[in-house]
């Protein structure tokens, strides 16, 4: 399928479907650090005009820091990264927040003494919107804050656009403000956690642990481990005959600490009783890959193998809603849709 959507009333551009009938894009091949990708999702591309004719118009995928991959200056370009809709569009949930138009992420950088941070905020914006930052509730336009010990709670984040976008980011947790590790053995030799018998809770809520760790202190435990505690893939329909099996925790979704086990409080609670009990606490962790296969937000996916028919978007354990998570777009079923798609992604003069 071809269409065709005029920028202005004198030229249109060719926007082309890669996939006729009810093909679909095969996963991703991973051996190490090289991934292969078909071909075919690499060249999902919309067509513009060529770079002497592209200053018609505002272009974020002509820009090398929003190019997701053409290169700079190239009239061919995807626009892959900004498939989550807006609020104004079918699709979208308040837990989606303007990440149609926003993404960002903060990174911790501590002093040698742990007493002091530095937070950095990195963001981008669609059509590179002016952005400013609010820590805790004070806005600004520096990406960066400094914090010391005298922080002593949750510090909230979010990012904003000149174009009244917004995000919220994770709070900032310091590591200055964990409980004290109080053992009941003191005279025990666990060389600062390097050796003793930690319980692993296979996929206990967070509260049980909690409750559970006045035990393993009284039983001369060194710790605790507990599963990753991110948002992770849930279903409503049973997989391989089991609803939501225990490795779908291992099947995260984003990096907000909210997981099957309990909220971000709960786990920050449970740290907190279990260290001041003199049990340490270990977490299980992905960060190596997120959800694939089509286990994610998009309501659209279909099933070349069910006469084309279509599967609803996955949820997850973020309460309220999921995260936008999205492996590979399959392909733009309509006329409409592909207008919607490029409306995303360019925005004329």
């Amino acid at each position: 399928m071809t269409a065709t959507l005029a920028l202005t009333s004198a030229q249109t551009f060719p926007l082309t479907d890669p996939l006729p009938d009810c093909q679909i894009f095969s996963n991703n091949q991973c051996a190490g650090n090289t991934i292969t990708t078909e071909p075919k999702f690499e060249a999902y591309r919309y067509e513009f005009p060529p770079p002497e004719e592209a200053a018609m118009f505002t272009h974020v995928c002509l820009d090398v820091h929003t190019c997701v991959f053409g290169p700079p200056n190239s009239s061919l370009c995807g626009c892959h990264r900004w498939f989550t809709p807006a609020a104004s569009e079918e699709g979208w949930q308040p837990s989606f927040q303007d990440y149609s138009h926003l993404f960002g992420w903060s990174t911790i950088n501590y002093s040698a003494d742990l007493r002091s941070a530095t937070v950095t905020v990195t963001a981008e914006h669609k059509i590179n919107a002016t952005l400013s930052y609010e820590f805790g509730g004070k806005a600004q336009t520096s990406n960066v804050m400094k914090f010391d010990a005298t922080t002593t709670a949750p510090v909230s984040l979010s990012v904003l656009g000149s174009d009244k976008t917004k995000i919220d980011l994770e709070p900032l947790d310091f590591r200055w403000n964990r409980a004290e590790l109080k053992l009941t053995f003191p005279n025990g030799d666990y060389r600062s956690g390097q050796k003793g018998a930690i319980v692993e809770m296979f996929g206990w809520p967070h509260a049980a642990v909690e409750k559970e760790c006045a035990f393993l202190a009284k039983s001369g435990y060194m710790g605790v481990k507990v599963f990753p505690p991110q948002e992770s893939i849930m279903s409503t329909e049973p997989f391989q005959g089991v609803m939501n099996p225990w490795y779908f925790f291992y099947q995260p979704v984003s990096y907000k600490l909210e997981s099957r086990a309990g909220s971000r409080d709960e786990l920050r609670s449970m740290i907190n009783t279990c260290r001041s009990q003199g049990v340490r606490v270990y977490a299980d962790a992905v960060v190596n890959h997120m959800t694939g296969g089509g286990n994610d937000a998009n309501p659209d996916h279909r099933n070349p193998n069910a006469n084309c028919q279509v599967f609803g978007a996955k949820q997850s354990t973020l309460e309220g809603g999921s995260s936008p998570m999205y492996t590979q777009v399959s392909k733009l079923r309509s006329e409409s849709e592909v207008e919607q798609s490029h409306r995303m992604c360019v925005a004329e003069l």
